[in-house]
């Protein structure tokens, strides 16, 4: 069975962890503490502290309107649920492929603050320029679209609260990530879970066309 379809033992492709690896890797720390380091290098620890709780309270909800609306919208379209999931395979492919490609330094690449002009770093700048990206909130709403249960629905949202909670310690600890760990050891960690996404994607691309497939020639 492909994504978002139920198997024989009533269970999803993409279990929790699975779910897990995609969420930590689209919309995890690996794009933040870079560009968050740099925009609050000369902060206070107890201003960053602040910046870091604030801007997670506000992109929960954020992400979570933004993923209902386009799951109503995806389902007005009526669009087949093995198309969605061939979207969401490439999706997957694209963020995995880019890091093995050009490792994490694309990771942050259009959530920089424009410093020079004086903008502003507030809780809602960190939240839409940092913390949400458009892959993100595209795999965000397909999965929430082939969820067709209450439980499973539920499920992605407690994995997603479970990154950006991660997110937000990352954004704290932020020194401790860049100076002690160092950006190497976490990008071997990135390209380790970019080969686990990337054969998960390849393998719902193919159950996807084979599901296409199937509907066409049936």
């Amino acid at each position: 069975m492909i994504v978002g379809e139920v198997t024989m033992e009533g269970t999803y492709l993409l279990g929790p962890g699975q779910l897990f690896t995609v969420f930590f890797i689209i919309l995890g720390p690996f794009q933040i503490i870079p560009s968050f380091a740099r925009v609050t290098e000369d902060m206070p620890q107890a201003q960053v502290n602040s910046l870091a709780v604030k801007s997670t309270l506000v992109v929960i909800p954020i992400l979570i309107g933004l993923g209902l609306l386009g799951r109503i919208l995806l389902e007005n379209w009526m669009i087949p649920r093995a198309v969605l999931e061939l979207i969401t395979g490439l999706i997957f492919a694209f963020v995995a492929f880019s890091i093995l490609l050009l490792g994490n330094r694309q990771f942050g690449a259009n959530s920089e603050f424009d410093l020079a002009k004086g903008a502003a770093i507030t809780p809602l700048g960190v939240a839409l320029k940092m913390v949400v990206s458009t892959q993100g909130l595209a795999t965000l709403i397909v999965l929430l679209t082939v969820s067709h249960d209450s439980a499973r629905t539920l499920l992605i949202f407690g994995v997603l609260i479970a990154v950006l909670l991660l997110n937000l310690l990352a954004m704290i600890f932020r020194r401790f990530f860049l100076g002690q760990v160092g950006a190497t050891s976490l990008q071997v960690v990135g390209i380790v879970l970019g080969v686990m996404q990337a054969g998960l994607a390849l393998a719902i691309i193919h159950l996807s066309l084979m599901e296409l497939h199937k509907d066409i020639f049936s």
